[in-house]
Parts: structure tokens; C-alpha cells; sequence
């Protein structure tokens, strides 16, 4: 039964955390999303349907374009859809070929066993890189690539997003993403957030189905007994680690998080759970200079100021340009009826006016666009370059040089404009993508999913009973960038080869120095082929090791057939050399024995 003053205690500290960030950001939050982000403009105030209400503060896009630009760029540069851009290699340590089981196991830890043989690492490499495009098929059915974009705006927009991940009803995974100002975040001492409140909407009905009629309140069952299943409800759900957690227990007491589901005006408990990981991932797109502020900073908040005056400055402009389209014009008294503006057209001046001049002229439209359209320019330039706008387009322009073994790619891709994106690619990497990945192989593997891994990638802890569990893999991004660098390795051999050529055509006992089962598997991978193409190691060590028996058996074959030959040679030949011969060949039969 569900602590009665729990419900009370979580909706105090969740609104203690809404309060003072809706005091701080909410406001801030609101004139961002005004300028770059207009369809989201309703965080701290109420807007109809009437689209009219969300976009009038708009008189230039190249802000909304530029947060655009960034999240797509993200997407395409970090995790295309049309790219494998997930590599899982073995991790660090691996535990040594044993005979354990592979359990179905609650729990992936760290790997915490001594480094493994070359065999050992071959089949964690194949393991692990089929594993790769497994999770990257899943991801692809499941909603990933279609809440990432709006999840990556909300993070270069706001400076902190939030996404959720969870099993699956009709794909292995579901994933969602959440407005900015409908959650609150915390942090563990080591900077990571591990605490996330979210509040929510759900009519009757849909309370009723994720959560059982039971467990609602009262005025929920009293609208679900009156047949108001459209009634909306506020929830909140409360994910936080559990601090009770009891080792070997099942179900949510053995899980590293607790889960409850909060009716907020009631402050009771609908529903109560846990997760094995983290279900919640929180980018922030980089950090405050605050030590203890848990939300992030965006290019949003550093050019708020050239938004509002693009904006401004683009509104007047456009007045300008319409006013010398249609000017303010005197005109003299003497003149009947109407001037005519038309193209073409004519108005009819006495002539005596003419002779004195006297004329309608334009007023007050001598103002100049030039200086406000590079004033434009330098601003919507700084827009861009803090969404990175120009390295994006830069990237995309590479198509082919990516993929050629050449420096020339790899230095632009290292250039100024990439160096900038660094900081935010790590941060993505630290937040995004690691815990997304470490994940989805703990839901796959307790789900029994996944092939059975290799000896070397099941460890044991420091109990010996416990049962073994499964290293994590390295997580590698594949990005467009990552893929260069890896041709440098490429490079390398070539390079090295090349310059041994022509040593080891004259000295060929130089080539024994190289590893060439590892030189051909780093040369393939690099180059991109596909893990199912290497026969394991283990494998072609044994093939190798039958080739030489064979060339060895073949020289004894040879060797004998010249003896016989030499024997029958030899029975002509005078007793002192028969003599001599056989201790020569007896000495070469005691030094093949040793």
C-alpha cells in the first residue's frame, strides 16, 4: 500500500521546483519561443486556437529559421535516420573466456574483469557490432527519429530538453519528448539529473486505462460513473532514485528508480513503479556559469537582444520600403481632383503652376534602406552563427569528400566553424546519447531479445555466487565527422606500407613485426565493411595453423622422396661415403625429434 503523506511530500518538493523556475525562466522562456519558436509561445500564457494570436510578433523568420536549421542539423549530423550512425565496440575490460551461463539479468554493470584474449575480443567486437544495427533497426521502427528533431529545437531554442524512453506496445520502443515548462529537473552530486517531475494532462477515460479505475480519485470515479470520459485531470509523474532500494528484490523495491504517478489536485497516488535505468534523458545544450543551476543556456538566450531588433528593425524597414512605394505627397490647392499614383497615369496641372513650379511633391521620404539592410545582415549573421547555421550547410556540402582517405576532407571537417559545435556534440554524447543506448540494451536484454553474448563479455562482482552480468559496450558515434577521422588509421597503414615496401623485398623478416589478421580487420572496419564479412579470429588462426601443418607434412614428403633417391644413389658408391652419409642423416633425424 502506497505511503499515505507520500503523495504529499513529492507534490511539495515538485512545486517548490516549479515555483522557483517559473519565477526565473518562464518569463524568458516566453519571449524566446516569441522570436524562434512562435507555435510554442503559450509557456506562461493562455492562447486560443486562432493562429493569428501566436505569430504577430513576427515581421522577420530568420530567427525561427535559424533554430530550425540548428535541430535539423543535430539530427542529420548526430543521428540520421539514413545513416547508421550507432558503433558499439567491446568495452575497455572485458572478463576473460569462462564457462558461465547467460542469465536473463536485471541489472548491466560496468565490466570489471581482466583484458581478454584476441579471441575473446573478436567475438565481443562481432557481438557487439551486430548489436549495433539490431538497436539501430529498432530505433528506426520505434518514434525515435520523429521526436528528436522537436526534442533537439527545444534544447538549442530553450537550452534544455527532455525526452522519455520505455518499452514498446506495438514496437520494441516508445519514445517522447516534452514542452519546455511542463517539468522540473534535479541534479545528483555529479551533475547528472536524476530527478525529473512532469506535469500532464488525461481525461477520465484515458486515467482510467492507463491506470485502473481502483486506484483514481474520487471525482474521477464519480465522472467515469456519470459518463464524463472527456473530463481532463492533472497528473504529475515523479521519477527520482530510490534510496531504499533492496539488492536482489523483485520488482519495483530491487529497481534503481522509483516511479509515481501523482493526481496533483488531490495529492493522491494513482500508480506506483520503477525503472532499471533512467527512463528520462535531459539535454542541456550547454551549462549555466551558475554552479548549482540545473537548466541550460541556448543560442536563444544569447541572441534574444538581435531577434527582438531584427524584428523591430524589419517592421520599420518594411514601413520605409512601402512608403517610398506610396509616398506622402503636398499637394497644391490649384489642383483639381485627384493626383494620380498609378503607373501611367496623368494629372492635370494648370499651366501658369507649371510656369511657377508649383507642383505635387513627395514628403518627408528621403530615408535611405542601405544601412538598415547591412545593419539586418550583421544581425541575422549573428543569429546564424550562434545555430550554427553556416556549419551545418558546410557539412552538408561535403557529399563525397567524406567518405575519400585523404587529409584534405578530414582538415575541413576539423575546421573553425566545427571546432565551435564541439562542446555541444560532448554534451549531446554525455546526456543524449550514452544513457539512450545504455538503455535500450537493458530493456532488450531482460526482455531476452538480444543473441546470447560471448563468455568474454559476461563478468562476475566481488560476490561470487551473484550472477555474472553483461558488460557495457563503448558507445561510438558515427557522425559524418567521426567516419572521417576514423580514415586516418586507413591513412596511416597506407603510409606505413608504402614506406616498408620496398624493405621488405629485400628483408621480407620485417613484415613479422605486423599483426596482419588485426591489420586486415582494422583496414575493413574503417573502410565501413560490414562485421559479417570476418570469419572470428579463432577461426582463421586455425585455418592458418592447418596451412602450415600441411606445408610442413608437404616439405617431409619432399625431403624423404630426395632421401630415397639419394639412398639408391648412394648403395654405388664406395663404403667410406655410405658411412659417412648415415651419420649425416641420423643427426638430422635427432635434430628434427628435438
Amino acid at each position: 500500500m502506497a505511503d499515505s503523506k507520500l503523495g504529499e511530500r513529492l507534490f511539495k518538493r515538485a512545486d517548490g521546483l516549479r515555483t522557483k523556475r517559473s519565477s526565473v525562466l518562464d518569463p524568458q522562456w516566453q519571449q524566446i519561443s516569441q522570436y524562434f519558436w512562435p507555435d510554442m509561445s503559450d509557456i506562461n500564457t493562455e492562447k486560443t486556437e486562432n493562429t493569428e494570436n501566436w505569430f504577430d510578433r513576427i515581421y522577420d523568420t530568420a530567427p525561427v529559421r535559424a533554430s530550425a536549421t540548428c535541430s535539423v542539423g543535430v539530427r542529420n549530423w548526430v543521428t540520421p535516420s539514413t545513416e547508421p550512425w550507432l558503433d558499439l565496440t567491446p568495452p575497455y575490460n572485458l572478463q576473460k573466456a569462462g564457462t558461465s551461463l547467460n542469465p536473463r539479468l536485471n541489472r548491466i554493470s560496468k565490466p570489471a574483469g581482466e583484458p581478454a584474449d584476441d579471441s575473446g575480443m573478436d567475438d565481443a567486437t562481432k557481438w557487439t557490432a551486430e548489436l549495433s544495427t539490431q538497436l539501430l533497426q529498432w530505433f528506426s521502427e520505434s518514434s525515435l527519429y520523429s521526436v528528436i528533431q522537436p526534442f533537439n529545437r527545444s534544447a538549442c531554442t530553450f537550452g534544455t530538453s527532455l525526452m522519455y524512453m520505455d518499452k514498446g506496445k506495438e514496437t520494441t520502443f516508445t519514445f517522447e519528448q516534452f514542452k519546455i515548462g511542463t517539468y522540473c529537473i534535479a541534479e545528483n552530486d555529479e551533475k547528472i539529473v536524476d530527478t525529473v517531475f512532469r506535469w500532464f494532462k488525461l481525461t477520465v477515460r484515458q486515467a482510467m486505462q492507463r491506470f485502473g479505475e481502483d486506484d483514481l480519485t474520487p471525482k474521477m470515479k464519480k465522472a467515469i460513473k456519470s459518463e464524463k470520459w472527456d473530463e481532463e485531470y492533472k497528473f504529475i509523474h515523479c521519477v527520482y532514485p530510490n534510496s531504499e532500494k533492496q539488492d536482489g528484490a523483485i520488482g519495483p523495491d530491487g529497481m534503481a528508480f522509483k516511479s509515481i504517478y501523482l493526481a496533483e489536485d488531490e495529492k493522491k497516488i494513482v500508480m506506483e513503479g520503477g525503472y532499471e535505468e533512467m527512463p528520462y534523458f535531459c539535454l542541456r545544450w550547454s551549462r549555466w556559469g551558475s554552479e548549482n543551476f540545473v537548466w541550460g543556456c541556448s543560442p536563444g538566450f544569447e541572441v534574444l537582444a538581435e531577434a527582438r531588433q531584427i524584428n523591430y528593425v524589419t517592421q520599420y524597414n518594411d514601413a520605409l520600403v512601402e512608403l517610398k512605394a506610396y509616398p506622402r505627397v503636398f499637394v497644391p490647392d490649384s489642383v483639381y481632383g485627384n493626383v494620380e499614383m498609378a503607373a501611367g497615369a496623368a494629372t492635370v496641372l494648370k499651366a501658369d503652376d507649371m510656369a511657377r513650379n508649383v507642383k505635387p511633391e513627395e514628403w518627408m521620404t528621403k530615408g535611405e534602406t542601405g544601412e538598415v539592410m547591412e545593419s539586418l545582415a550583421r544581425k541575422e549573421k549573428a543569429i546564424d552563427d550562434a545555430f550554427f547555421v553556416s556549419t551545418f550547410k558546410a557539412l552538408s556540402q561535403l557529399g563525397d569528400k567524406i567518405t575519400e582517405s585523404t587529409y584534405g576532407a578530414i582538415a575541413l571537417l576539423q575546421g573553425e566553424k566545427l571546432d565551435q559545435f564541439t562542446g555541444t556534440f560532448d554534451q549531446y554524447r554525455t546526456e543524449v546519447i550514452n544513457p539512450l543506448v545504455r538503455r535500450a540494451i537493458g530493456l532488450a536484454y531482460r526482455d531476452g531479445l538480444l543473441k546470447d553474448p560471448p563468455q568474454s563479455l559476461l563478468v562476475k562482482g566481488a560476490d561470487p555466487k551473484a550472477e555474472a552480468q553483461l558488460a557495457v559496450p563503448k558507445i561510438n558515434i558515427k557522425s559524418r565527422v567521426t567516419l572521417a577521422m576514423s580514415q586516418t588509421k586507413i591513412v596511416g597503414i597506407e603510409k606505413m606500407l608504402t614506406t616498408l615496401e620496398p624493405f621488405m623485398a629485400t628483408n621480407p623478416q620485417i613484415a613479422d613485426n605486423l599483426d596482419w589478421n588485426q591489420l586486415s580487420r582494422i583496414v575493413g572496419r574503417g573502410d565501413g565493411a560490414p562485421e559479417a564479412i570476418f570469419t572470428p579470429l579463432k577461426t582463421t588462426i586455425e585455418k592458418q595453423q592447418q596451412r602450415i601443418k600441411m606445408q610442413q607434412q608437404e616439405m617431409k614428403l619432399k625431403a624423404a622422396e630426395i632421401a630415397a633417391k639419394s639412398a639408391g644413389a648412394l648403395g654405388k658408391a664406395p663404403p667410406q661415403f655410405q658411412s659417412k652419409a648415415g651419420e649425416m642423416l641420423d643427426q638430422g633425424t635427432q635434430q628434427d625429434a628435438a
